[in-house]
């Protein structure tokens, strides 16, 4: 998913509630908000065993958690699993919404984090 498609879903989501913010401050935030969905959940599409790269940790030694590539423009690319991605959507929308629509964002969240861990788990 491109920052663009990412924007128009988050547009989507929140219709009704606050108007998105400029990608001046939409995207440092959304940027933020992937490193402590990483952190959280250890997307596989950020695993790697390649020690040359930036990471965020260290899972067991052999294996690290790779930083997401920042996003820069509208072209730029989603760097976390597809599954995170409406994740991500419910997070910024968390974030941003009035409060009154905060609660229902997070719970949103929960629900999908709690399905992206729960698939995860049904595979091994």
């Amino acid at each position: 998913m491109t920052y663009c498609e990412f924007k128009f879903l988050l547009e989507s989501v929140m219709t009704g509630d606050k108007t998105i913010p400029d990608d001046n401050l939409l995207i440092p935030l959304v940027n933020q908000l992937i490193t402590k969905l990483a952190l959280k959940a250890i997307p596989l599409t950020l695993v790697t065993k390649d020690m040359n790269k930036d990471f965020l940790s260290s899972i067991d030694g052999e294996y690290f958690l790779r930083k997401p590539v920042k996003i820069i423009n509208n072209i730029s690319l989603i760097d976390i699993d597809d599954k995170l991605h409406l994740v991500l959507v419910y997070d910024v929308a968390s974030f941003i919404s009035h409060n009154v629509n905060n609660k229902m964002y997070k719970s949103f969240y929960d629900e999908e984090y709690n399905n992206y861990i729960w698939d995860r788990y049904k595979k091994q």
